[in-house]
């Protein structure tokens, strides 16, 4: 049961007396006090906007007379349209009402009563409220304090100092970064600039405008348009403009560190190329008529950077590698290689084969177990390779020759040895499998292009064996060194890496009778290596449908809710 706590005690409330209060709104006269259905009626539309008056302000509120007519308490909301100014109030309060609730608890043992007030719109007035806060429905861009509003933030706060801004010193602030030591892709600095190297634009013409980013190895390739008969005056093509500037230790530093030139090679029209011995001698580009054919020498056709820098990100050494050569007229345009590589000092860099996935071309990684630890050579392209064989294609002549086994690319290398009756097999066939498997075979092949030496399973153990394609006779020849790697997709179907899923090494041996050895035989040594992709085919979607775990914050339909 709910009432009202002026019909508790006996005292008659806002729409009549205490006994109407207490009647259902579909007994008596006093329906029309009943709070209204949600399906409006014609008549129970608000006044219009001319007819509001002082009405329209927050909180006012209108009442029906208990004098009113019939038509009135038939009518219901018509009496607040017809109703006149001096009928409204700004009060609040009115709008609400505290009514008593009595409930009994019957979980509880004994059952026992409940008594508690509550909040509830008064159903005896019709109350029209207006918005007085615009920013309600909408957030306000918060302000932050700066250098210019410091001080209304300061007084705001209550803890103002009598400090005037003409007093205080306000330093320019630069563009320039104000760290003390390089980051990751922060330009490199030099004494005028920015240390630059060219990179290819539209149609892959050289921009010389490119800042060199710290730890950043970068390989960049590009055309120029050059005049011969004016090359003397080209600075892009002489190696004195990627000499000149000093580079800067750390950013914003005294400290300057000079480009030293380590080496100069000279390449002729022909394609022969010379190193010049005098390397600190500066070359420019010069114009030459040679024997009719117009030309320019010493033109950079490449050069490398070698930056080396600590472990605190200070720039200690600069090295620099040229290629210069001769252009003809037929060269043009002129195709520059520009190259930039960081060095970490005190530590001797390690080339990838790919990074995550294998790059095809380049060698496969391979090493040894020793104590739960892969152990590798310092000489990626010796970790995994096979024979190469000569021109004369002499098994004996091709032992100690090797070339590495590159990803993704199928290869055969062979050679022919001759078997007499005289032959000793024993140590044939020792020196064949030498040949075959070289000096040192691998355990392990990397399952992707960087990883890492501590991480024994992310190497795939290489599975070796052997066999034999004829009976037991005593004249036993390896002839066939069978390499085969399975490698798969991995990762998304927009980039995928190549990832080593397995390794296989047969080797497969030949028996030779007395009889076929006392005629003379010539066979076949070789080496096969292929790859092949077991990728699965891609599907689209999810493997099972994802769990949304998402907790929204309580105001995130503000003000909608």
């Amino acid at each position: 049961m709910v009432v009202s706590p002026d019909a508790a005690a006996g005292l008659p409330g806002p729409g009549g007396s205490a006994e109407s209060r207490l009647r259902t709104p579909t007994s008596g006269p006093h329906r029309v006090h009943s709070r209204p259905r949600s399906r409006a009626h014609p008549a129970l539309r608000g006044p219009s906007a001319r007819d509001r008056g002082p009405r329209t302000r927050w909180g006012h509120f209108s009442s029906v007379a208990p004098d009113s007519g019939p038509e009135v308490r038939r009518g219901g909301g018509a009496a607040c349209s017809e109703a006149q100014p001096g009928h409204g109030r700004s009060d609040r309060k009115l709008c609400f009402q505290k009514i008593a609730v009595y409930e009994m608890n019957f979980t509880a043992h004994p059952p026992e009563r409940l008594f508690y007030l509550a909040d509830q719109t008064n159903p005896s007035l019709f109350c029209l409220y207006t918005l007085n806060y615009k920013a309600e429905l909408s957030f306000i861009t918060p302000e932050f304090p700066n250098e210019n509003n410091f001080d209304n933030f300061l007084k705001k706060s209550g803890n103002y100092a009598n400090t005037k801004e003409s007093n205080i010193y306000h330093p320019t602030i630069l563009n320039t970064p104000t760290a003390t030591k390089y980051k990751y892709r922060v330009p490199v600095q030099t004494s005028d600039s920015f240390l630059k190297l060219p990179c290819p634009l539209l149609a892959s013409q050289c921009s010389d405008n490119n800042p060199v980013g710290f730890l950043m190895n970068e390989v960049f390739r590009c055309n120029r348009r050059v005049t011969l008969e004016q090359c003397g005056e080209d600075r892009a093509l002489s190696m004195g403009q990627y000499i000149q500037p000093k580079i800067l230790a750390e950013p914003n530093s005294s400290k300057e560190i000079p480009v030293t030139v380590r080496a100069v090679f000279l390449q002729s029209l022909n394609k022969t190329v010379t190193q010049n011995t005098q390397s600190d001698a500066l070359l420019h580009p010069t114009f030459v008529n040679i024997n009719g054919l117009k030309a320019c020498t010493n033109v950079v056709l490449k050069l490398k950077y070698s930056i080396t820098y600590t472990e605190a990100g200070e720039i200690t050494k600069a090295d620099i590698h040229f290629l210069l050569g001769t252009v003809s007229s037929s060269m043009l345009p002129l195709q520059q290689q520009f190259q930039v590589q960081f060095l970490q000092q005190n530590i001797k860099s390690f080339p990838l084969s790919g990074n995550p996935g294998y790059v095809p071309g380049l060698p496969l990684i391979a090493g040894f177990e020793i104590e739960s630890q892969i152990v590798q050579s310092t000489n990626r392209y010796g970790q995994f390779t096979i024979f190469h064989s000569t021109a004369e294609q002499n098994c004996l002549l091709a032992e100690g020759l090797r070339k590495p086994v590159v990803f993704g690319y199928n290869m055969v290398t062979g050679c022919k040895i001759r078997l007499t009756k005289t032959t000793n097999c024993q140590l044939v066939g020792r020196r064949l499998k030498r040949l075959l498997m070289g000096e040192s075979f691998p355990d392990y092949v990397s399952s992707f292009g960087n990883s890492p030496a501590q991480n024994l399973q992310d190497w795939v153990p290489v599975r070796f064996s052997m066999f034999t394609a004829k009976g037991q006779e005593p004249c036993l020849i390896p002839l066939v060194y069978d390499i085969r790697v399975k490698w798969t997709k991995y990762g998304s179907l927009v980039n995928p890496q190549a990832k080593i899923v397995s390794v296989a090494v047969q080797m497969i041996s030949s028996a030779f009778s007395k009889t076929e050895l006392e005629h003379g035989r010539t066979v076949q040594v070789s080496t096969v290596v292929s790859f092949t992709d077991v990728s699965a085919p891609a599907e689209a979607g999810y493997k099972a449908q994802p769990t949304i775990d998402a907790k929204l914050p309580s105001n995130f339909f503000f003000p909608f809710a």
